[in-house]
């Protein structure tokens, strides 16, 4: 649950990190303002998890945790590909910086909706 904490104000801080992404990556304005716009676009899919959700939710050992644990892992893949390229550790191009930043948007989607059901699911079960 920690995890999902420390990561749940990421999407909502993007403009003190947007500045780094920008020097470092040699991005026009136009750029940055399209990758942030990308994060909340991940954010707005979250129709998927409630997809996911729907069609788990009988299964008693996977529940809710699976589309939690994918949420993390979105978050995971979004925010370390994100950052391995602003570092240079990582080829960029904006197109992959894009699908990164849908994928880290998205994972506040997956966890934050799910995580109520989960908690309540484990107290079930």
């Amino acid at each position: 649950r920690i995890d999902m904490q420390a990561s749940a104000g990421l999407s909502y801080s993007f403009s003190v990190y947007a500045p780094s992404i920008k020097d470092t990556l040699g991005l026009s304005q136009t750029e940055i303002a399209t990758v942030g716009s990308a994060v909340n676009l991940g954010g707005y899919f979250a129709i998927i998890s409630g997809s996911v959700y729907d069609m788990l939710k009988d299964h008693h050992r996977l529940g809710p945790r699976l589309v939690v644990w994918l949420g993390s892992l979105c978050c995971f893949c979004g925010y370390m590909g994100m950052y391995l390229m602003a570092s240079g550790k990582a080829p960029s191009s904006f197109l992959e910086l894009l699908v990164f930043a849908i994928a880290a948007g998205n994972s506040g989607a997956l966890r934050a909706q799910q995580l109520p059901r989960a908690v309540c699911y484990q107290l079930q079960v």
